[in-house]
């Protein structure tokens, strides 16, 4: 498992665009524990695509962002108590500031900063 983060429980890929990349790692209520963004980077958004396809099907992981985008949306349960958020997304569609208003309402209401990892 490329991943070596022992207490995963949930992982939430949506893959839409190789251009631009949020992650955040939260736990299970919801407690935020990291944010982290990447804009115009081809190879890490294939990066964390494949880290995503991997604990997914690790008998067949796209090898491509295409193949990637072809999945759409994919959900997996891991370990508890924690679960990592991983988005991908066009920055000229704005949807971009479309995710970056939604981590910082989720900042508000956790009433704690956004850490990078």
């Amino acid at each position: 498992m490329p991943l070596n983060i022992p207490a995963i429980t949930n992982l939430l890929v949506q893959v839409t665009s190789p251009r631009t990349s949020l992650a955040c790692l939260t736990t299970r209520d919801g407690h935020l524990l990291a944010y982290y963004s990447l804009s115009q980077s081809e190879e890490q958004a294939k990066t964390i695509g494949a880290l995503a396809a991997g604990l997914i099907n690790s008998a067949r992981p796209p090898t491509t962002v295409s193949a990637l985008c072809e999945l759409g949306s994919i959900y997996v349960s891991l370990l508890p108590p924690y679960f990592l958020i991983v988005l991908l997304g066009d920055s000229e569609s704005g949807m971009m500031e479309t995710l970056a208003l939604k981590a910082r309402l989720l900042e508000d209401r956790l009433r704690e900063p956004l850490s990078y990892i």
